[in-house]
Protein backbone atom coordinates (compact mmCIF):
# COMPACT_ATOMS: atom_id res chain seq x y z
CA UNK A 1 0.00 0.00 0.00
CA UNK A 2 1.16 3.47 -0.88
CA UNK A 3 2.05 5.87 1.81
CA UNK A 4 -0.53 8.46 2.56
CA UNK A 5 0.44 12.09 1.68
CA UNK A 6 -0.76 14.70 4.03
CA UNK A 7 -1.15 18.23 2.68
CA UNK A 8 1.03 20.96 4.09
CA UNK A 9 -0.68 23.55 6.24
CA UNK A 10 -1.33 26.84 4.43
CA UNK A 11 0.70 29.70 5.75
CA UNK A 12 -2.10 32.23 6.03
CA UNK A 13 -0.04 34.88 7.76
CA UNK A 14 2.45 34.82 4.90
CA UNK A 15 -0.33 35.03 2.33
CA UNK A 16 -1.84 38.07 3.99
CA UNK A 17 1.51 39.87 3.99
CA UNK A 18 2.00 39.47 0.22
CA UNK A 19 -1.51 40.48 -0.84
CA UNK A 20 -2.45 44.17 -0.89
CA UNK A 21 -3.86 45.30 2.40
CA UNK A 22 -7.63 45.23 2.55
CA UNK A 23 -7.91 48.59 4.27
CA UNK A 24 -6.33 50.46 1.31
CA UNK A 25 -8.87 52.13 -0.95
CA UNK A 26 -8.22 52.33 -4.72
CA UNK A 27 -6.75 55.89 -4.72
CA UNK A 28 -3.46 57.33 -5.95
CA UNK A 29 -0.44 58.03 -3.81
CA UNK A 30 1.00 61.51 -3.42
CA UNK A 31 4.03 60.57 -5.53
CA UNK A 32 1.83 59.35 -8.41
CA UNK A 33 -0.16 62.60 -8.34
CA UNK A 34 3.03 64.69 -8.27
CA UNK A 35 4.42 62.84 -11.30
CA UNK A 36 1.16 63.40 -13.19
CA UNK A 37 1.28 67.13 -12.39
CA UNK A 38 4.88 67.40 -13.60
CA UNK A 39 4.02 65.64 -16.88
CA UNK A 40 1.02 67.93 -17.47
CA UNK A 41 3.23 70.96 -16.78
CA UNK A 42 5.84 69.80 -19.30
CA UNK A 43 3.18 69.22 -21.96
CA UNK A 44 1.70 72.67 -21.33
CA UNK A 45 5.14 74.31 -21.53
CA UNK A 46 5.60 72.79 -24.98
CA UNK A 47 2.06 73.29 -26.32
CA UNK A 48 1.31 76.90 -25.27
CA UNK A 49 4.14 78.60 -27.25
CA UNK A 50 3.22 76.56 -30.34
CA UNK A 51 -0.41 77.61 -29.98
CA UNK A 52 0.50 81.29 -29.55
CA UNK A 53 2.83 81.19 -32.55
CA UNK A 54 0.03 79.79 -34.73
CA UNK A 55 -2.50 82.46 -33.73
CA UNK A 56 -0.47 85.38 -35.15
CA UNK A 57 -1.01 84.42 -38.82
CA UNK A 58 -4.72 84.07 -38.10
CA UNK A 59 -4.90 87.62 -36.68
CA UNK A 60 -3.06 88.93 -39.74
CA UNK A 61 -5.39 87.08 -42.12
CA UNK A 62 -8.35 88.56 -40.26
CA UNK A 63 -6.96 92.09 -40.71
CA UNK A 64 -6.36 91.49 -44.44
CA UNK A 65 -9.92 90.27 -44.80
CA UNK A 66 -11.24 93.34 -42.98
CA UNK A 67 -9.25 95.63 -45.29
CA UNK A 68 -10.65 93.92 -48.39
CA UNK A 69 -14.18 94.02 -46.96
CA UNK A 70 -13.85 97.74 -46.18
CA UNK A 71 -12.66 98.33 -49.76
CA UNK A 72 -15.68 96.45 -51.09
CA UNK A 73 -18.00 98.53 -48.90
CA UNK A 74 -16.25 101.73 -50.10
CA UNK A 75 -16.97 100.78 -53.71
CA UNK A 76 -20.58 100.09 -52.80
CA UNK A 77 -20.78 103.38 -50.88
CA UNK A 78 -19.59 105.51 -53.80
CA UNK A 79 -22.20 103.90 -56.00
CA UNK A 80 -24.94 105.06 -53.62
CA UNK A 81 -23.56 108.42 -52.45
CA UNK A 82 -21.17 109.52 -55.25
CA UNK A 83 -18.33 109.98 -52.77
CA UNK A 84 -16.05 107.80 -50.67
CA UNK A 85 -16.39 107.99 -46.91
CA UNK A 86 -13.29 108.57 -44.79
CA UNK A 87 -12.48 107.76 -41.19
CA UNK A 88 -12.86 104.77 -38.92
CA UNK A 89 -14.52 102.17 -41.13
CA UNK A 90 -16.30 100.62 -38.15
CA UNK A 91 -18.41 103.75 -37.68
CA UNK A 92 -18.31 105.30 -41.16
CA UNK A 93 -19.45 102.18 -43.02
CA UNK A 94 -21.58 100.67 -40.25
CA UNK A 95 -24.80 101.94 -41.84
CA UNK A 96 -23.99 99.93 -44.97
CA UNK A 97 -23.35 96.78 -42.92
CA UNK A 98 -19.57 96.75 -42.44
CA UNK A 99 -18.36 95.35 -39.11
CA UNK A 100 -14.70 94.72 -38.39
CA UNK A 101 -13.54 91.51 -36.78
CA UNK A 102 -13.17 91.45 -33.01
CA UNK A 103 -9.41 90.89 -33.12
CA UNK A 104 -8.64 93.60 -35.69
CA UNK A 105 -7.48 96.70 -33.84
CA UNK A 106 -8.68 99.37 -36.28
CA UNK A 107 -9.68 99.76 -39.93
CA UNK A 108 -9.17 103.32 -41.21
CA UNK A 109 -10.18 104.62 -44.63
CA UNK A 110 -8.41 107.59 -46.24
CA UNK A 111 -9.93 109.25 -49.31
CA UNK A 112 -8.33 111.35 -52.02
CA UNK A 113 -9.68 114.07 -54.29
CA UNK A 114 -8.15 112.90 -57.55
CA UNK A 115 -6.39 109.85 -58.82
CA UNK A 116 -6.01 108.42 -62.27
CA UNK A 117 -4.60 105.00 -63.16
CA UNK A 118 -0.86 105.11 -62.68
CA UNK A 119 -0.92 108.54 -61.00
CA UNK A 120 0.25 109.01 -57.42
CA UNK A 121 -2.60 109.90 -55.09
CA UNK A 122 -2.46 113.54 -54.05
CA UNK A 123 -3.68 114.89 -50.73
CA UNK A 124 -6.16 113.34 -48.34
CA UNK A 125 -9.58 114.91 -48.15
CA UNK A 126 -12.57 114.39 -45.88
CA UNK A 127 -14.73 112.59 -48.43
CA UNK A 128 -13.06 112.20 -51.79
CA UNK A 129 -14.30 110.95 -55.12
CA UNK A 130 -10.95 110.07 -56.69
CA UNK A 131 -9.71 107.07 -54.76
CA UNK A 132 -9.25 105.62 -51.30
CA UNK A 133 -6.76 103.73 -49.17
CA UNK A 134 -7.65 101.31 -46.35
CA UNK A 135 -5.28 100.73 -43.42
CA UNK A 136 -6.12 97.72 -41.22
CA UNK A 137 -4.11 97.03 -38.07
CA UNK A 138 -4.17 93.46 -36.75
CA UNK A 139 -3.98 92.41 -33.11
CA UNK A 140 -0.29 91.54 -33.65
CA UNK A 141 0.49 95.15 -34.63
CA UNK A 142 0.95 94.46 -38.34
CA UNK A 143 -0.58 96.97 -40.77
CA UNK A 144 -2.16 95.96 -44.07
CA UNK A 145 -2.84 98.63 -46.66
CA UNK A 146 -5.25 98.32 -49.59
CA UNK A 147 -4.79 100.91 -52.35
CA UNK A 148 -7.75 101.42 -54.68
CA UNK A 149 -5.56 102.87 -57.46
CA UNK A 150 -3.41 99.76 -57.78
CA UNK A 151 -5.96 97.34 -56.32
CA UNK A 152 -3.21 95.73 -54.27
CA UNK A 153 -2.69 94.81 -50.63
CA UNK A 154 0.68 95.43 -48.96
CA UNK A 155 1.90 94.58 -45.49
CA UNK A 156 3.65 97.21 -43.46
CA UNK A 157 2.84 100.02 -45.86
CA UNK A 158 1.16 103.31 -45.11
CA UNK A 159 -1.53 105.20 -46.95
CA UNK A 160 -0.15 108.19 -48.90
CA UNK A 161 -0.52 111.59 -47.30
Amino acid sequence: MAPRVTPLPRPRAWLRATVAPTDREGGFTLVELAIACVLIGILAAVAIPVFLRNTQPAYDAQAKSDARNAAMFEESYIGDHETYVAGDASSALAADGFTKSADTAVVTVYTYATAAPGVQQQGRVANGTGSFCVDAASATGSHFVYDSVTGSMTQGGVCPV
